[in-house]
């Protein structure tokens, strides 16, 4: 009798080239299909942790006004080289420091999972001597001592003032605090909690906006090859220039923005999915689009800003 091998039989042991290559195939059609979806829950997950984070903030902020009877103010500056900035306010409350690298950041309620993937900068009253240059390059007397901090959360400090002088003759629309004398604006009087307008219209913390620029050097010298992000500890709203305008206004990358903001403005689309979180004054966090909180060609977003509640 013939053998199986006779009629044309033949044992499988293994995949032919047709049939791995179909496999391949199909095994990266289902990994194009599944990225998508595994990154915007990473996405969703460093929300989730963010929003949390402003909101142990804003326990932070509420426990201190409680006991202080007035907000933290955003810097105070009398002494050059040992600020206090308003995240030293919160430190005790909740039990942690600012992160002063992202090598010390994950965990701590005061970095964001975001904005340390991105690449954003940490640091916590880094001491540099500021050296003025002529036009040549060479120093100009002695450097002057001087400290750095930054990292993924901001502070509400002037609200949507042009400048000081237009606003009650020192008095910041944000929660910076007043000058008693504008002349000397090193020391703020804090902002009391009865002025206040609107508790729940009010932000005072959340989401830096980033900026790519020069880093300093452990020696305080200005590194212009290292183009990096940095978070800012107050909002850019007070201090408006052109382009700034043109950054937070319009919130669209044009000819006239330069490449300085236009790098930051796309880490923050990139960091939330182009959203931002906020804590208001009662506590609450609300996480929405950018434009949201930034158009300040709406007046209604204009008053969230202000501790008047008004569309400066």
């Amino acid at each position: 009798m013939a053998g199986p091998r006779q009629h044309g039989w033949q044992e499988r042991h293994g995949f032919t080239l047709i049939e791995l290559l179909v496999v391949i195939a199909v095994i990266a059609i289902l990994g194009s299909l599944l990225l998508p979806t595994l990154s915007n829950a990473k996405s969703k997950a460093e929300e989730i942790v963010c929003v949390n984070n402003v909101r142990q903030m804003m326990v932070g902020v509420r426990m201190y006004v409680d006991e202080a009877g007035h907000y933290p103010g955003l810097v105070d500056s009398r002494n050059p080289t040992d600020r206090k900035y308003w995240f030293d306010f919160l430190e005790p409350y909740l039990d942690q420091d600012w992160p002063e690298s992202r090598l010390s950041a994950p965990g701590s309620s005061f970095s964001c999972p975001s904005y340390t993937r991105l690449g954003g900068n940490y640091s916590a009253h880094k001491p540099y001597f500021a050296q003025r240059l002529n036009r040549d390059g060479n120093p100009i007397g002695e450097g002057i001592p001087m400290e750095s901090s930054m990292g993924a959360y901001a502070y509400n400090g002037s609200g949507t003032g042009v400048t000081y002088r237009d606003v009650s003759q020192g008095r910041n629309l944000g929660l910076r605090g007043d000058w008693p004398d504008w002349k000397d604006p090193s020391y703020h009087i804090p902002v009391s909690e009865s002025r206040i307008v609107q508790p729940s219209g009010l932000i005072v913390l959340g989401d830096a906006p980033v900026y790519s620029g020069s880093t300093l050097t452990s020696s305080g010298i200005l590194d212009q090859d290292r183009r990096q992000l940095s978070g800012r500890l107050a909002f850019g709203l007070f201090y408006r220039n052109e382009h700034e305008h043109v950054f937070f206004s319009s919130l669209n990358i044009s000819d006239e923005a330069t490449e300085y903001y236009a790098v930051g403005f796309q880490a923050m689309k990139r960091r939330h999915r182009a959203k931002q979180s906020m804590g208001f004054a009662d506590g609450h966090v609300e996480i929405k689009s950018i434009p949201k909180f930034n158009d300040l060609g709406i007046k209604s977003i204009r008053r969230l800003w202000n501790t008047d509640h008004q569309p400066h």
